[in-house]
């Protein structure tokens, strides 16, 4: 009888122990004691990076004036490449908008070289008779009677894009808030830059720009 109870006693033991130890978890096995995040609902990933609140965004409206869209790149890639401000596509979502006009002249030709003095020289006409005259035998443009306007020369498109390089430019814009007020206006009259090359000349007319658009962040 004592070796019975002995064996029962060990017995209720060793369940004891083995109800108080743990069992060792499978491999790979997820301790979910420790996740906080709220039942049902899973980790995000932020991999996406917004601008801070404190960045001035510019909007470039449509320009007017002589090769317009392709300036209107330029003063795109120059504000971006400042990292200064954040350019936008959507007006609702700018701190100010620049709208302006584009001026442009041709680049000066050099001075034609003097003709020889042994240059024959076109006979001059005295009048209309004799003018005919000249002319008789050669072949004269005609225009169809019903050619209409078709047959005028077009007038160049003051908007198309040409060689940049082939003029001078310089920028009147204006800086305005959403609600419209202006804020900032490149300068006008005597104080007006000089027209320079296309890059030149946005760069020399947006560097005062950063500074007004420094004092309109938040904070200052």
């Amino acid at each position: 009888m004592r070796r019975v109870g002995l064996a029962l006693v060990v017995s209720a033991m060793a369940v004891g122990i083995w109800s108080q130890t743990p069992p060792t978890p499978p491999q790979n096995a997820k301790d979910i004691t420790q996740d906080v995040s709220a039942p049902g609902t899973a980790l995000a990933p932020t991999a996406a990076i917004n601008a801070p609140a404190s960045v001035v965004r510019v909007y470039v409206d449509a320009l007017t004036g002589a090769d317009a869209q392709a300036m209107a790149g330029l003063i795109t890639q120059a504000l971006f490449q400042s990292k200064q401000v954040v350019v936008t596509d959507q007006s609702s979502n700018a701190t100010v908008i620049l709208r302006g006009r584009i001026e442009r002249k041709p680049v000066a030709a050099p001075a034609a070289a003097r003709p020889s003095k042994r240059t024959a020289k076109t006979p001059k006409v005295r009048n209309l008779d004799a003018l005919d005259a000249a002319t008789d035998g050669l072949p004269q443009a005609t225009v169809p009677p019903d050619a209409g306007l078709s047959a005028l020369p077009q007038l160049p498109d003051l908007n198309a894009t040409s060689d940049l390089s082939q003029y001078t430019y310089r920028l009147d814009l204006q800086a305005v808030n959403p609600s419209g007020d202006l804020v900032w206006m490149s300068p006008l009259g005597n104080e007006a830059l000089t027209f320079q090359p296309a890059e030149s000349a946005v760069s020399a007319t947006l560097q005062p720009l950063f500074t007004t658009l420094k004092s309109l962040s938040p904070g200052h």
